[in-house]
């Protein structure tokens, strides 16, 4: 358990994932969900707060991956950043921006 949170293996990864997860939709800046920037950072900064180490990302996001990058990418060992298949576009989900996956 991750703060009293029920976690889970994912898969055969050997992770260890919290069954309740934060979809990065959220944050991603667009002007469908605007979001400042430090709103995404006390956004994402709560996540892990409150025990969630198991994080949705696509390039789809927007500024998401960006953001979990700059705001939480040095707590890395605390959370999972797992990409969702992007629906519109052709290239890969580039977590350089979101500095790793897994």
């Amino acid at each position: 358990m991750t703060q009293g949170l029920p976690t889970a293996t994912l898969g055969r990864t050997g992770l260890e994932v919290t069954r309740l997860g934060y979809g990065a939709g959220d944050v991603q800046a667009t002007a469908i969900r605007p979001v400042t920037e430090e709103q995404a950072k006390a956004i994402l900064q709560s996540v892990l707060y409150a025990g969630i180490n198991y994080i949705d990302t696509s390039i789809d996001y927007g500024r998401s991956e960006e953001f979990i990058g700059k705001y939480i990418s040095h707590r890395r060992s605390d959370s999972s950043w797992l990409p969702s298949a992007g629906v519109h576009r052709k290239e890969a989900s580039t977590l350089g921006r979101g500095k790793t996956c897994f």
